[in-house]
């Protein structure tokens, strides 16, 4: 890997900052993946994706609870990170929310309620 001048790891940092995809910056600056990654992280600016590396509680039932949650009606995927996705009926006001608070409570992440319009369906989603 050709080390690259000053000027040009600022671009890839600035232009990073922007858009938040390492792919755009290389293509825009005809740079390698990984010389991008290198300089990106070496300013610490890179996004890093939202892992959870541990539990706030070990109380069974909660675990339980949401890993029948998420088996039942729920979907993983990679958009600019990992995302979970729990489907719900959002007529369902009061489930939606203990949902919601469920997996605050087990993870301390916040979740979106996303409601599809002309429908009934809702998704929780945990990214």
């Amino acid at each position: 890997m050709k080390s690259l001048s000053r000027e040009k790891i600022e671009q890839v940092v600035e232009l990073y900052k922007r858009c938040n995809s390492l792919r755009k910056v290389c293509e825009q600056l005809d740079i390698s993946i990984s010389s991008a990654h290198k300089y990106v992280s070496q300013n610490k600016i890179i996004n890093k994706h939202n892992i959870i590396d541990r539990l706030n509680s070990s109380d069974e039932r909660l675990i339980g609870l949401y890993v029948g949650l998420w088996m039942g009606d729920g979907t993983q995927y990679y958009d600019h990170g990992y995302t979970i996705k729990i489907c719900s009926d959002k007529r369902n006001i009061l489930l939606n929310k203990f949902i919601q608070e469920k997996i605050l409570e087990l993870f301390s992440k916040n979740t979106n309620l996303k409601e599809i319009s002309k429908t009934n369906q809702a998704y929780i989603k945990l990214k």
